[in-house]
């Protein structure tokens, strides 16, 4: 696994959690539920 790719998915998940009303219909958000869900069905990916 890449260290620093977790680390900026943790961060993103952060200010994705903190700011969920406000950029919940852009294309950011769309983007790292994608990445959080390919992540989390295959972790060797990661």
């Amino acid at each position: 696994m890449n260290i620093l790719l977790l680390f900026f998915l943790w961060k993103m998940n952060k200010y994705y959690t903190r700011n969920l009303v406000r950029i919940r219909s852009s294309k950011l958000s769309q983007l790292i539920n994608l990445v959080m869900r390919s992540c989390n069905s295959n972790l060797v990916a990661c």
